[in-house]
């Protein structure tokens, strides 16, 4: 199916900026946004819902701008709900048991926007492992997805729940793992970072209750772990794809990065938005001491990484291994992995490990190669590791 020219705006989880670029299409004459199409408020909304739901009505840390859901008036049904909406849609799926509806009803937006003469743009967090599926059903459309550092990214999801009660943005990436459960790349990241999930139905409206009380028992370092599994998911099922990943923090501090993402997105669907003035959602300041901020020391958000990273080194394209650096690993050893089994990136690593504290490249090594403890010095179990790998 094509339904013509469109953007896809992806966000890897919440809290990653997408909002704020999303905004800044909205505002465009030729654009008609659609904010978060799969939202399970869309279920029952009114019109008096949709001026409730602005972003001044929380702490959003979003842009002022219109109510978000205003575009979505056109289609509400006489007593209620988004016409063409599903509830099975409110919860992200690698395998959605209602494609034809779901492409139906987001290719009936993009139709409506056409006939107005302008570019459909949707802004999504429930979409990521919908990916594949939207990509093949709308192949005239641009698909852009954006990304944020996990734990500065996790920080904004726990700052909402410990100083404004509001969990939303820890229960919906548990309510996705638990709703993908069975799904072998859920498995994959559940095993790696060692997590039970709770044994509840994954309904939305229905669970949040249950989530929330999971959410409110759950100390910090295993909340981060739900998140990171999350994260790791969405990344998992992007890098297969050969998404284009925008890095928001990249994006706030980099003008020519904002500038070359203007240029695509003009080319792609004609808009020419202003990125000047962006921002991230929350000022957390370095990821380093984060880390007392929410409750856990750097030793237990390192054996979190290195866990994580143990499985994007063995389960992931290479194309992926730059995820590393998000989770504390230097650069360089970043691409001396990334560059294979030579000998010249064996020295590279080798080097790379031997310029940091002996005892994390030891941890790292360790997590790397699944060893109780490191038998060799780091620069022979670089040689070892990339060896292995081929």
């Amino acid at each position: 199916m094509s339904g013509g020219r469109a953007v896809f705006l992806y966000s890897a989880g919440w809290r990653t900026a997408g909002t704020w670029l999303w905004s800044r299409l909205r505002l465009l004459a030729g654009a008609r946004g659609f904010y978060e199409p799969l939202h399970e408020d869309l279920l029952t909304l009114t019109r008096e819902g949709i001026a409730e739901r602005r972003p001044e009505g929380w702490e959003s840390g979003h842009p002022d701008m219109a109510p978000y859901f205003e575009e979505f008036a056109p289609f509400l049904r006489p007593g209620g709900g988004v016409a063409g909406y599903l509830p099975g849609f409110a919860i992200d799926r690698g395998m959605d048991p209602e494609p034809r509806a779901l492409i139906a009803y987001l290719g009936g937006l993009i139709a409506a926007a056409r006939s107005e003469g302008r570019v459909a743009v949707f802004k999504f967090c429930r979409a990521s492992l919908r990916f594949p599926l939207l990509r093949a059903a709308f192949p005239e459309a641009l698909h852009l997805a954006v990304d944020r550092n996990p734990l500065t990214q996790f920080a904004s999801a726990w700052q909402q729940w410990v100083r404004h009660r509001n969990p939303y943005f820890l229960t919906s990436p548990l309510l996705v793992l638990v709703r993908n459960r069975e799904e072998a790349k859920t498995r994959l990241w559940l095993e790696a970072l060692r997590l039970d999930l709770p044994a509840f139905a994954p309904e939305v409206v229905a669970t949040l209750p249950e989530a929330r009380e999971w959410i409110a028992a759950t100390p910090a370092p295993e909340c981060y772990r739900l998140f990171l599994a999350h994260w790791l998911l969405v990344h998992h099922v992007l890098a297969e794809a050969g998404a284009e990943i925008l890095a928001t923090e990249l994006l706030a501090v980099r003008e020519d990065r904002r500038a070359q993402l203007g240029r695509r997105l003009h080319r792609a669907s004609g808009l020419t938005p202003d990125f000047g003035g962006m921002r991230l959602p929350d000022r957390l300041g370095p990821p380093r001491p984060l880390t007392n901020q929410l409750g856990f020391d750097e030793p237990a958000l390192r054996e979190i990484h290195d866990q994580a990273a143990a499985a994007i080194l063995r389960h992931l394209p290479r194309a992926a291994h730059p995820l590393l650096a998000r989770l504390g690993w230097g650069e360089a050893i970043v691409r001396a992995i990334a560059r294979g089994g030579d000998e010249s990136a064996t020295a590279a690593l080798g080097a790379a490990l031997a310029r940091e504290p002996e005892r994390l490249a030891w941890a790292r090594l360790r997590a790397w190669l699944g060893l109780a403890r490191p038998p060799l010095a780091p620069a022979a179990q670089a040689a070892r590791l990339l060896a292995a790998r081929g």
